[in-house]
């Protein structure tokens, strides 16, 4: 159950960093800030415990970026509020990921949205319980976990190594291997694009064969989930507009640093799966400039070796 200390009450009071000029948005930024914290060990696996507050001491978690989690909720309902919408939008969107990236329940959710409609009753014009559920049932109706998960894609071996134009090639992955598109390999400190065409299943090792068949699966079962947690969203249209702005942020939020697979398969799921939930919304512009924009940091980290700039020499 989610509770502050008297420290960390008094600590809530003292900031305003959510950068808007809503006092009760950003008292609710700075509780949901505390959600995404996770408690510290020592090097025996022992919780350490804070001296100021007696409780476990906590940091923030970290996205792959590096930046703590709370920033991505932040941007999301940041970019909503700039954009003009309602306080439903914009706090299921500092909600979003709570069910899905911490430990934090609908319970506690409401808890902190009650406590919050109390101190600050006068935002909310009209049903205050129905505001509450509103905002419940549209963070559960975004949330993937328990509902659908993405299996990761493996790095496939190869039997024998393949020499393509002098180059040996090892392992490849999944999606070079069913789209039969070039690969980027590492010579001499540059980056060498060649053709994989003529590389087949047969090829891979019995293991990486059993890999690829039972990754497929996995994915003919996502392919399957996807549609029904699409349409979902598509019947609520905060939902559906969170969502976009969720795809937005964290398109934008890519670094040359993220691994260009990783990259490349949230693209495609991009584009396969949300392209249509954004279709006709007043965010579609953003969207489609989002993924061009993602795109482009993929090309660059593709171009990249240990973080310095090399030519990209194509060769078919």
């Amino acid at each position: 159950m989610f509770e502050l200390s008297e420290v960390e009450k008094n600590e809530i009071e003292r900031k305003s960093r959510f950068g808007i000029k809503d006092e009760d948005l950003n008292y609710l930024f700075e509780i949901v800030k505390f959600l995404y914290k996770k408690e510290v060990v020592d090097e025996n696996g022992y919780i350490i415990i804070d001296d100021k507050t007696q409780k476990p001491k906590l940091v923030d978690s970290l996205r792959r970026s590096g930046k703590p989690k709370y920033t991505h909720p932040y941007n999301v309902a940041a970019y909503l509020y700039n954009k003009g919408y309602s306080r439903e939008y914009v706090i299921t969107a500092l909600f979003h990921d709570v069910l899905e990236d911490t430990k934090y329940t609908e319970d506690d959710i409401k808890k902190i949205l009650q406590n919050y409609l109390n101190r600050f009753s006068n935002v909310v014009e009209g049903n205050k319980e129905e505001f509450l559920t509103t905002i419940i049932n549209t963070v559960k109706c975004v949330t993937k976990q328990g509902k659908i998960s993405r299996p990761k894609a493996p790095k496939l071996k190869l039997k024998n190594k393949i020499v393509i134009n002098n180059i040996e090639i090892s392992e490849i992955t999944v999606h070079e291997l069913l789209e039969k598109k070039q690969i980027a390999i590492n010579v001499g400190g540059k980056l060498e694009r060649i053709s994989i065409k003529d590389i087949n299943i047969s090829d891979l090792t019995d293991e990486s064969q059993k890999e690829l068949i039972n990754y497929t699966r996995k994915l003919r079962g996502y392919k399957v989930k996807m549609p029904d947690y699409i349409n979902g969203i598509k019947q609520s249209e905060i939902a559906r507009i969170v969502k976009v702005a969720d795809r937005i942020s964290n398109l934008t939020d890519f670094s040359p640093t993220d691994d260009s697979n990783w990259l490349d398969k949230y693209i495609r799921e991009t584009e396969d799966d949300f392209l249509d939930l954004a279709s006709g919304t007043d965010l579609e512009k953003d969207f489609m400039n989002a993924i061009r924009t993602a795109t482009l940091t993929k090309d660059v980290k593709e171009h990249h070796e240990n973080g310095d700039k090399e030519e990209l020499i194509i060769r078919d």
